[in-house]
C-alpha cells in the first residue's frame, strides 16, 4: 500500500530502522549508526556499545508500528491511554500510578528534578548510570557518589550513610555498567531504613532480562505504599531503543505532582503501537530472554578461558576486567570494526561490551583475541 506523498509500506520499514527478519534466525541488524559511524575497510562498525537489543523489534509490533503510521496525523492520548491501562494490569497497579514519558529517560529527568534543588542532591553509585547526575545539576544540586564495594556492587549501607537530607537515592538495578543486581533481602533492608522523607529512585531498565531468583521488582514496594518510583523501559528486551518509550510506576499522589511536568504528547502513535504489541507478546519476549541468555553464557565462558575476570551479568552486556587501561583497547576495536562501552574512570580496566547476535559476538571474540594479543 502507498501513501500520498509515495511511501510504500516497505519503504517505511526502511526508513523506520531495518530488523532481522526472522527474530530467531540470528541475523544482525542493519547498524542504525552507519551513518555515523567511521567505515572500516569499507564496512560499518558493529555497535556493541549501548545496550540495545541487538536482535530488533518484536514481528508483532513492526506489524502494530505500520498500522498506527496510517493515523499518523492524530495525536496518540488515546492509544497513550490503552497502553497506561496495558502497563497497570501486567503490574498490579492502578492506571493512576503510571506516568508514560518518552524512554525511561524522561520520568528519570522528571522526578531528579522534581525531588532534588540547591542543598538537596541525590546519593548515587559510582559508577552508575549517570543521567541523574546531570538533570540533578541543572538544578543546582550535587550528586554524593558512593563508591561500590569490593566486589563491585552497590554499597547500599553506604547510601544510607548520606541519606538524610538527601533529595533522593538512586538505585539501578541491574546496575549500569556492571550489569550486576541488588539482593531481594538487601533491598528490603535498606528500604526499611531509608528516613521518612526521602524518595527512592529504582532504576529496572534492564528489570526483563534478569534470571536470578535473588533479584525481585521494587514494583512490590509501590505496591505497599513506600516512598518508592520505579523506571522501566521498552528500549531493552522489547527492542524499542528508537521508538522512546518507557514509564514510571510510583503512588497516584507522585504521577499527580509529577504529570505537569511531562512533555504533552512526549511519545508517538508508533512507538505506543509496537509497545503494546510487544507487551502482549510474551512468546516472543521468552524467545528473546532466552537467546540473550545463551549468548551472555558464551561470552563470559569465552572470557574466562582467556583469564579475564568478569562481574555476574544479568542483563544484556557484560563488563570484565582486562588486567590494563582499557582506552587503547577500545581503539584498537574500532579499528577492527566494533565500538564497544567507553571508559568507566572508577573501574579503569574494566571493558564493558554489549551483546550481539551470535555471528556479531563470534566475529567479535576473533578481534577481541588480538587486540589482547
Amino acid at each position: 500500500m502507498s501513501t500520498a506523498s509515495g511511501w510504500s509500506r516497505r519503504r517505511f520499514l526502511q526508513v523506520a530502522g531495518g530488523t532481522a527478519a526472522a527474530l530467531g534466525a540470528g541475523a544482525p541488524l542493519a547498524n542504525p549508526y552507519a551513518a555515523e559511524a567511521p567505515a572500516v575497510a569499507g564496512a560499518p562498525l558493529t555497535v556493541l556499545a549501548y545496550n540495545e537489543n541487538a536482535f530488533g523489534m518484536f514481528p508483532a509490533a513492526r506489524a502494530a508500528m505500520l498500522a498506527a503510521a496510517e493515523s499518523g496525523n492524530r495525536y496518540p492520548k488515546e492509544t497513550s491511554d490503552g497502553l497506561r491501562d496495558d502497563l497497570a494490569r501486567a503490574l498490579g497497579v492502578r492506571p493512576e500510578q503510571v506516568l508514560l514519558g518518552s524512554g525511561s529517560i524522561e520520568p528519570l529527568k522528571i522526578v531528579t528534578e522534581f525531588f532534588c534543588s540547591a542543598g538537596r542532591g541525590p546519593v548515587v553509585p559510582e559508577p552508575t548510570f549517570e543521567a541523574v547526575v546531570k538533570y540533578a545539576g541543572l538544578r543546582g544540586a550535587e550528586a554524593s557518589k558512593v563508591p561500590l564495594t569490593a566486589r563491585q556492587q552497590i554499597d547500599l549501607d553506604a547510601m544510607l550513610s548520606r541519606a538524610r537530607g538527601a533529595g533522593l537515592l538512586y538505585v539501578c538495578n541491574p546496575n549500569n555498567p556492571t550489569a550486576t543486581i541488588v539482593d531481594k533481602d538487601d533491598m528490603r533492608a535498606f528500604l526499611d531504613r531509608v528516613p521518612g522523607g526521602v524518595h527512592v529512585l529504582v532504576d529496572e531498565a534492564y528489570h526483563e532480562w534478569v534470571d536470578d531468583p535473588r533479584y525481585e521488582s521494587c514494583v512490590r514496594y509501590v505496591q505497599e505504599g513506600r516512598n518508592v518510583t520505579v523506571l522501566r523501559t521498552f528500549s531493552k528486551v522489547y527492542g524499542l531503543a528508537g521508538l522512546r518509550v518507557g514509564y514510571a510506576v510510583t503512588s497516584a499522589e507522585t504521577v499527580r505532582q509529577l504529570e505537569p511536568h511531562r512533555l504533552q504528547n512526549s511519545l508517538n502513535a508508533a512507538g505506543i503501537a509496537a509497545a503494546r504489541a510487544s507487551l502482549a507478546d510474551t512468546a516472543t519476549t521468552a524467545a528473546v530472554r532466552a537467546r540473550n541468555a545463551r549468548i551472555r553464557a558464551d561470552y563470559l565462558a569465552w572470557l574466562e578461558q582467556r583469564g579475564l575476570p568478569a562481574l555476574p551479568s544479568e542483563a544484556n552486556f557484560v563488563m570484565a576486567d582486562v588486567g590494563r587501561p582499557v582506552p587503547p583497547l577500545i581503539e584498537a576495536l574500532k579499528q577492527r570494526g566494533f565500538l564497544v562501552g567507553r571508559l568507566f574512570p572508577s573501574m579503569p580496566t574494566h571493558l564493558r561490551v554489549s551483546l550481539g547476535t551470535e555471528e556479531q559476538m563470534a566475529a567479535f571474540q576473533v578481534a577481541f583475541a588480538e587486540v589482547l594479543a
